[in-house]
């Protein structure tokens, strides 16, 4: 098995605001291989974000406190000095953002956007710039990128400011590609598109890419492995077998148990994890889920460390719950964790 690309071990991410601390990541590890997607899963609020762009660099500021380790080879990001994030972002490291909209300057052409980035993490002369924004363009799936690469921010889709931001973030060949909600708010069939564009671009490269959604979907169509968050931790991490087939937490039963399938018989009501997500700013004591657990009990009132408790040694969880009261508890009334209406 190959050296891992980013390594984070015990990554804590902690705001100071005016109601108080708001801890958005609690002790977070893992690891992310070669020509592998590991998709980060949760609900919002979650920490995924936090903690994604902690990598980069972009929580600093004078109110964020950042612990634990975080190394691209051999390169320690959390500590590096903002010259040495310059050249690791966009370099070696690259994001796909959330809103592409936002992301990109509204009055520079799109073309000179990608076009400033190859410059910036190479030698490269303004003609040679342009056409690998071009080349970097069409890669992406824009179509006649020559002529698009004239266009404005708002003069284009959506589906194709994210195919920009794509292009963007692979115009320098990073090692790693970090890929927060890249298909929030675009119709299903430009989703399609670029699901397709990720799996092509992992076939062809051989860097890693850290998929962070909340759309299962998505995960399924694309990871290799998940890691699943809630509450600023990672409380389930396993291949995407594991994780669909074998899931060990409640917090991953209910995510699952709350899709639609089309294979199973229609349900009343949509099935949902009972309450809501912890505020970071008051975040329950011991196991972070305890309170819209079912299946709490005296042990959840100290925190439980993430650990394999099977016999998969890759598969591991934050739950005290025994592997097989795990397997009897989340499958109720032929359902995946439905009892007396919670998702447990």
């Amino acid at each position: 098995m190959s050296d891992p690309l980013v390594t984070v071990d015990g990554l804590t991410v902690s705001f100071r605001t005016e109601g108080g601390t708001v801890r958005a990541v609690d002790g977070v590890s893992f690891e992310l291989r070669a020509g592998e997607v590991l998709a980060i899963v949760g609900e919002s609020g979650a920490g995924k974000s936090a903690m994604a762009l902690s990598l980069m660099g972009l929580t600093r500021g004078p109110n964020t406190t950042v612990g634990g380790s975080a190394r691209l080879g051999e390169t320690e990001l959390l500590a590096a000095s903002e010259a040495t994030l310059r050249r690791v972002r966009g370099g070696r490291i690259a994001l796909i953002p959330q809103d592409p909209l936002s992301s990109l300057n509204p009055v520079q052409r799109v073309g000179d956007q990608v076009a400033e980035q190859v410059r910036a993490h190479g030698r490269a002369s303004r003609q040679d710039a342009r056409a690998r924004a071009v080349t970097a363009l069409a890669g992406a799936g824009v179509p006649q990128a020559e002529e698009r690469a004239r266009a404005y921010p708002h003069e284009l889709s959506g589906g194709m400011r994210q195919r920009v931001m794509i292009a963007m973030a692979l115009s320098c060949d990073p090692e790693v590609l970090i890929a927060d909600e890249p298909t929030t708010a675009l119709d299903v069939t430009i989703q399609a598109q670029v699901l397709d564009l990720l799996r092509d671009l992992r076939a062809r490269r051989s860097g890693g890419v850290l998929l962070v959604t909340h759309d299962l979907g998505v995960v399924a169509a694309v990871a290799d492995r998940v890691a699943v968050m809630y509450g600023g931790r990672i409380v389930e991490t396993g291949t995407l077998e594991q994780i669909f087939y074998d899931p060990r937490h409640p917090y991953t039963w209910g995510l699952l148990g709350s899709i639609a399938r089309l294979d199973t018989p229609r349900a009343e009501r949509l099935p949902a994890i009972a309450g809501t997500p912890p505020s970071p700013l008051d975040l329950p004591a011991g196991c972070h889920f305890r309170p819209r657990c079912p299946h709490r009990h005296d042990a959840c009132d100290a925190p439980p460390a993430l650990a394999a408790r099977g016999a998969a040694g890759d598969h591991e969880d934050r739950c005290f719950l025994a592997p097989a009261d795990k397997r009897s508890l989340r499958v109720v009334r032929g359902r995946i964790g439905l009892e007396a209406g919670v998702v447990a």
